[in-house]
């Protein structure tokens, strides 16, 4: 079966990801002992653990020396909750390195010697053996927080892995190490370098992972980046494409256009309904280019740069009820197309749309507008609608169809 014929299959829960970083046994959390409970109940079924206090230089603090109590405790709430797991290599001790970390929690130097990273490879996998389903090889090495390195160390550091991993479990699937690509073809600095690894590396994973951003694109870019990554697998007979992390900018200026608030100060935070869209969106242009994974990052979110808040966990412990909009769109989007389909995207205008079926078999149309646009839709005839986050329209002829995605039922 080519590439990208997700389209059209069936939507298996484990396509709907998350990453929630601070579930944590209380003994081990940054803040204060307060744990952030994992939220399944919004439906997604891959977990991936980066930036989740587990990463290398934490779980092997000096050489010989390990301490699994927070790893243990993340696997086994993730297995509890039936979901699949992604654990990502990177951020390697500074005792391991050629120099020590910038950051709390990263180090981006590679390894002064190679058995430093095997020998912790082999550690981990052998432990979780059957219980962890990915193995990324690298977190965003286009980008000097994450990798420093050459694309040639990386190609090395690839090649170890791969027969380490495997070695421990052969069922594990190994990932790329993934790459970063932002807003649209022109600026796909990410997927060159990807090609560069693979060219000598494509033997070393037995499928491709990346990061996509949008931003300040609409979503709808999703769909022709997730195209280009289907094709560049397809070079290299990879046969599937997951997205290990993907988000939403959560301000952006008064003229629509996404910005950073480091560099603008608290600036306008997303609009709930537009967090909404957008999140709705990019879960519906993922699977329709063919990702079979797109895992958000993130849930339990305490960094306002990176993206929109799904609950209003925070250091204090106050845990939000599921009231936050992309937190109901995420949940209405994922409970309503596991187990059915979705294909046929079109874009006319202003106006995009894609068919979808459910598993209990109803079959509808899922509509919206690109964002500032509006359009009238004729919604007579139909069973029922409703926006994204399953709050009901009325069947009427001449409903004004904004960048909220209608979900419509027939008859």
């Amino acid at each position: 079966m080519p590439i990208g014929t997700t389209r059209g299959k069936i939507i298996p829960k484990s396509y709907f990801g998350m990453h929630v970083n601070n579930a944590l046994p209380q003994a081990k959390h940054p803040y204060n002992g307060v744990e952030c409970p994992l939220f399944t109940d919004i439906g997604y079924g891959t977990i991936r653990f980066w930036d989740a206090y587990v990463v290398h230089r934490l779980l092997n603090p000096s050489n010989g020396v390990y301490d699994w109590t927070a790893m243990d405790y993340r696997v086994a709430a993730a297995e509890a909750a039936g979901l699949d797991i992604i654990y990502t290599f990177g951020a390697m001790p500074d005792w391991a390195t050629t120099a020590p970390g910038p950051y709390p929690n990263y180090n981006p130097n590679p390894p002064t010697q190679m058995i430093y990273l095997t020998t912790f490879v082999t550690q981990l996998v052998t432990r979780y053996a059957g219980r962890i389903k990915y193995y990324e090889t690298w977190n965003e090495v286009d980008s000097s927080g994450s990798w420093v390195g050459t694309v040639a160390q990386m190609v090395a550091q690839g090649q170890a892995i791969y027969p380490a991993v495997k070695a421990a479990d052969p069922n594990a699937i190994v990932l790329s190490p993934d790459t970063i690509s932002w807003g649209s073809l022109n600026n796909l600095i990410g997927m060159a370098y990807l090609d560069t690894y693979l060219q000598s590396a494509s033997a070393y994973c037995d499928a491709i992972a990346v990061h996509l951003y949008t931003d300040p694109s609409q979503p709808e870019t999703y769909y022709t980046l997730c195209r280009a990554y289907q094709n560049l697998a397809q070079k290299y007979n990879k046969t599937s494409v997951i997205c290990t992390e993907t988000g939403v900018l959560t301000y952006y200026s008064s003229s629509g256009v996404l910005k950073d608030p480091k560099a603008n100060g608290a600036g306008d935070i997303m609009p709930e309904q537009q967090g909404a869209s957008w999140t709705t969106r990019m879960l519906l242009m993922g699977w329709l280019g063919g990702l079979d994974c797109l895992c958000y990052y993130l849930l339990d979110n305490t960094n306002t740069v990176m993206a929109i808040n799904f609950t209003d966990y925070s250091p204090s412990g106050a845990v939000a009820s599921a009231r936050y909009e992309p937190m109901q769109a995420y949940k209405y989007v994922a409970t309503l197309l596991t187990g059915g389909t979705l294909s046929n995207f079109k874009q006319k205008g202003y106006q995009c749309e894609a068919d979808f079926s459910t598993k209990d078999g109803k079959f509808g149309k899922v509509v919206w507008c690109l964002d500032y646009k509006t359009v009238t839709y004729d919604l007579t005839g139909n069973a029922s609608a409703y926006t994204c986050v399953g709050t009901p329209v009325a069947i009427v002829n001449n409903y004004t169809l904004t960048n909220t995605p209608v979900f419509i039922f027939k008859r």
